[in-house]
């Protein structure tokens, strides 16, 4: 696997919109949030809804633990609890109540995720030496711990001298008979004298940890602080970092005390197990509002293809007059609802089977299936097979799932996402697409994405896009699988939701 390790993002939209847009550049498998995804920034409800709806694996970070009432705002100075009580008050229940529940410790093969210090995760210790390093080596076996808190990028190693060093963050690939501690900095508040959001690669496979910085819109962070009245005005990253800073001779002023005992409501908090797959804690019971169509998929065309729901278009496709169910037209649900995949009937799509409100079409149908079961016994395996769709080419060919119409009120703002999963995969491409109907039928892509990882993972594979404006007219949209490939994938979770505006 191939993660990106983010921590800090403290309600800077901008700044975390940067960073998905490099790891999806560069082509990763899941993210995982080491805590404070909330704090002093101006964004913390769209932060936040994009944040889950991108990751995969969290901690609690003390100003989560803070803005969600397990950890006394006390610990904080007087500037970091007024925006814990700021931003308390923008988010509703849901999101509380999910900052709540995120755990304090991720586990993964060999390797660690803490917000802060490791040794008592719960009181969020900084690390800023080599001595602090220690209390977390003495206390754990992993053999890489990533950790944030102090968004200063840095690396503690100690080999088998027993003497720890303290680096300064650079590429490496992590060696036999090491130990490592590595802060992967701050992605919405970087203090080390770099502007920029700061985050880290880590391939799992072959140990090799890269440290990004990425640029972001200043100008619009700034902005959004006056127009949304944030408590904090100055934040820090925008001052150099003071020379003794650099050097390490003083830790840099923080803006959190740690407890001295547990005193938190943040006890005995289970460690998750990364390899268990998604470890976002009851995400379902988000009902921000997942706006819906009925959901669907994955697929991609090329960024230029333009499908025409015309039968000239469809030439040379096969498809069953029993799944044409373009001619009914649905409402876009309001905020917060949503319509899941519904699986076909049968074990294959065939004439007396129709897969339900949705059309199918096939290059090759004699080579290719669509079904809602991968288990000719019907089984219970580890996937449901009433949740998983099955999309298998035996040669190359184009394949295309279509939903029904939706229509789409001018301001309206989407999003796709959906997990994948190959049991077999050769050659080719599947993403997952949103298009727009304009009035002579075309179909015009409005936006895709791809499953990461998937031609070399035997995980699933989370994928997510968001329209970046909304639409200024109503529109008829569609969301569709749609792939080309030599390959048996399976597809499950999903959703076509409706966003706030921005």
């Amino acid at each position: 696997m191939r993660y990106a390790i983010i921590s800090d993002l403290h309600a800077n939209w901008q700044a975390w919109n940067a960073v998905t847009l490099d790891a999806e550049s560069i082509g990763i498998d899941a993210f995982i949030c080491l805590g404070d995804i909330v704090g002093y920034g101006p964004s913390p409800v769209d932060t936040l809804s994009s944040v889950t709806d991108y990751v995969q694996h969290f901690v609690a970070g003390n100003h989560d633990a803070a803005v969600a009432g397990a950890l006394d705002p006390g610990c904080f100075n007087t500037e970091a609890q007024h925006s814990v009580s700021w931003t308390c008050a923008q988010l509703d229940g849901d999101r509380l109540r999910f900052l709540e529940n995120l755990p304090l410790v991720l586990q993964g093969s060999y390797f660690r995720c803490v917000h802060a210090n490791a040794a008592q995760p719960q009181l969020f210790d900084y690390i800023f030496d080599a001595e602090q390093a220690n209390t977390s080596w003495n206390r754990i076996h992993d053999q890489v711990l990533f950790i944030g808190h102090t968004h200063l990028p840095e690396i503690f190693v100690m080999g088998s001298s027993g003497t720890p060093h303290q680096l300064p963050p650079q590429d490496f690939q992590i060696e036999k008979g090491k130990r490592y501690i590595v802060n992967v900095g701050s992605v919405g508040l970087p203090r080390d004298g770099d502007r920029r959001a700061s985050y880290c690669i880590f391939d799992e496979e072959s140990g090799s940890i890269w440290f990004r910085r990425i640029p972001f819109d200043l100008s619009a962070y700034f902005a959004l602080f006056r127009q949304e009245n944030a408590p904090v005005q100055n934040p820090g990253f925008l001052e150099p970092l003071r020379p003794e800073y650099q050097n390490g001779t003083i830790a840099p002023r923080m803006d959190f005390n740690p407890p001295a005992t547990d005193s938190s409501n943040l006890q005995a908090r289970e460690v998750l197990s990364i390899k268990d797959g998604d470890t976002v804690p009851h995400r379902k019971a988000f009902k921000w509002k997942v706006a819906a169509v009925l959901c669907a998929v994955v697929a991609v065309s090329l960024a230029t293809w333009i499908f025409s729901a015309s039968s000239k278009e469809s030439q040379g496709l096969y498809i069953p007059s029993e799944y044409n169910h373009q001619s009914r037209t649905f409402s876009v649900p309001d905020v917060g609802d949503y319509l899941a995949l519904e699986t076909p009937a049968k074990e294959s799509v065939a004439e007396d089977s129709p897969f339900k409100l949705w059309s199918v079409q096939m290059d090759k149908p004699e080579k290719q299936l669509v079904s809602g079961r991968f288990d000719s016994a019907n089984k219970k395996t580890e996937d449901d097979p009433q949740d998983v769709m099955r999309m298998k080419s035996e040669d190359m060919g184009r394949m295309l799932l279509l939903s029904p119409v939706f229509t789409a009120p001018a301001g309206t703002r989407l999003q796709i996402k959906g997990s994948f999963k190959q049991r077999a995969w050769k050659e080719g491409f599947i993403k997952l697409v949103l298009f727009k109907k304009l009035p002579d039928e075309t179909r015009v892509t409005v936006m895709d994405t791809t499953p990461s990882g998937l031609s070399s993972s035997d995980h699933w594979c989370f994928t997510s896009q968001t329209m970046r404006e909304a639409f200024r007219e109503k529109y008829n949209v569609q969301v569709a699988i749609l792939g080309k490939f030599t390959g048996d994938v399976l597809v499950r979770r999903l959703r076509l939701r409706r966003r706030e505006q921005l």
